[in-house]
């Protein structure tokens, strides 16, 4: 094919293949439109500058879409301290061409039609015609403010395309089959699937919309697929036990499918050497479990909108803190690193006051002091009273260590790998909204809920007046959770 330098094109009868495969005359003027459309009413910017930048040669047979991507990275390289606006011109060009794909023109199809065909196509789930009439979704799509997508900066764009929309994750090329505002609309509309309230639809498409919400990956990656996650993150507690243990890793697998990402409360487990199975078994810590974890987090990609993520919880105080803490270092081997899990070492005041004195840390199994542990959580001044008490014998005590050795590890660890946490869980439970003790966090340290050991039979309590007893039995049904809950009355 003959090369033409682009000030040349025209005078040659040079052709273009479009999106659609059809075979069109070049126009140039096409792409001066293309870029003035980009640059208008954005400050700091220059059409020229662009087309420049793009260094383009255009030859007979191009593709629409190569010459296209060309003018959006030129415009993306023009970003700049001194030229921050041609975030927004390449911001423009690549929506132009999400739309040119997702909608296979400029203007947007009917929304009901959308949906229609990619619930046909099986990216979207089918519940999003059971819950809307086509009535309803034609008054909901005059919501939609489609012009928004233009303002966004080329970033946010990227970030929409590659991690967020709806495409067939199976193919190396991204061909998205929706537009931001599409995902906005749609997200909203299932929020409000059980009321079908069209105000608080619009409310809320104009939050998320606007950037007044942010929602997390799980919502915005797969809410109005076949996943329909709504947790973004999910908190699971193992217990001392193989079937515990079990459980857990199952779970962890299911919700890191479904996008999740996931916190690990594995302080419980006891340490390595413990005696299982009334004494005729040698215990072998928590490290080779938490490799068993880390494969199953790794194992699913999360429809290649990002890998399984987990962070593990543990206690200070833990006979193998020592080596925990190390576990996601470049150091060592294979065998005695878990490089691939998050870490996060809870910590109250009492063992920070160790610190602040100069004394040791006395190391317990957490399954030979289980009032230890609870209180621990629980009770802060309990906690210090039992500890001290158990420090004096001998036949449980794991181990001592140097507060300010252990604390100054922990912090070495915690600058080079960046990933190691501190949850401080007194002062977590002393401004606690829950009754019962949290133990755990999620992923990011960021949230507190109250959780169970997996295969834990003990019961919640919920406080209900006495007139909304039935209402709350009826609504909670015969489900499975029914089970794990006790209904007293009583104000809240």
């Amino acid at each position: 094919m003959e090369l033409v330098e682009a000030k040349q094109v025209g005078n040659d009868g040079i052709v273009v293949v479009k999106r659609n495969g059809e075979i069109a005359p070049f126009d140039i003027e096409k792409i001066h439109k293309m870029v003035e459309f980009a640059c208008e009413d954005i400050t700091g910017v220059s059409v020229s500058d662009v087309e420049m930048e793009a260094h383009l040669l255009f030859f007979d047979g191009i593709t629409t879409i190569d010459i296209h991507r060309s003018l959006t990275k030129a415009a993306a390289n023009l970003i700049s301290e001194n030229a921050p606006n041609y975030q927004f011109v390449a911001g423009r060009l690549l929506t132009y061409d999400i739309r040119k794909t997702a909608w296979g023109g400029a203007h947007p199809p009917r929304l009901y039609d959308h949906i229609t065909t990619n619930v046909e196509n099986g990216f979207y789930t089918s519940e999003l015609l059971e819950f809307y009439s086509e009535e309803e979704w034609d008054h909901i799509e005059t919501f939609i403010d489609h012009e928004r997508d233009i303002k966004m900066a080329h970033i946010g764009v990227k970030e929409y395309l590659t991690k967020y929309a709806v495409r067939d994750r199976s193919l190396d090329e991204i061909i998205p089959v929706e537009t931001p505002q599409f995902t906005y609309i749609l997200i909203a509309a299932l929020m409000c699937g059980d009321t079908r309230d069209s105000k608080a639809i619009k409310s809320y498409y104009n939050d998320v919309s606007l950037g007044n919400i942010s929602l997390p990956t799980p919502i915005m990656a797969g809410m109005r697929t076949l996943t329909k996650q709504f947790s973004s993150c999910v908190l699971i507690e193992c217990d001392d036990t193989l079937n515990s243990i079990e459980r857990t890793n199952m779970a962890v697998q299911e919700y890191v499918s479904k996008k999740a990402g996931i916190g690990i409360g594995a302080a419980a487990i006891r340490s390595e050497g413990s005696s299982v199975a009334k004494k005729t078994i040698k215990h072998t810590g928590v490290i080779p479990y938490f490799r068993q974890l880390q494969g199953t987090v790794k194992s699913c990609s999360q429809g290649g909108v990002r890998g399984g993520a987990a962070t593990v919880y543990v206690l200070l105080w833990h006979p193998e803190i020592e080596n925990i803490i190390v576990l996601k270092n470049n150091k060592g081997t294979q065998d005695n690193r878990v490089r691939q899990l998050d870490y996060a070492v809870m910590i109250n005041s009492y063992l920070y006051q160790r610190l602040i004195d100069g004394k040791d840390i006395s190391l317990f199994s957490p399954h030979k002091v289980r009032d230890l542990y609870n209180a621990y959580f629980e009770d802060s001044s309990k906690f210090q009273e039992l500890y001290e008490k158990y420090e004096k014998d001998s036949s449980l005590v794991e181990g001592t260590i140097s507060a300010i050795e252990l604390f100054s590890n922990l912090m070495v660890e915690r600058k080079d790998t960046g990933r190691l946490y501190i949850m401080n869980v007194d002062n977590v439970n002393d401004h606690s909204s829950f009754m019962d003790p949290v133990r755990m966090s999620n992923l990011c340290v960021e949230i507190t809920l109250i959780t169970q050991p997996m295969g834990s039979s003990k019961s919640y309590r919920i406080y209900v007046p006495k007139s909304d007893i039935l209402e709350t039995i009826n609504e909670l049904g015969q489900s499975d959770i029914v089970n794990s809950f006790r209904i007293v009355e009583g104000e809240l």
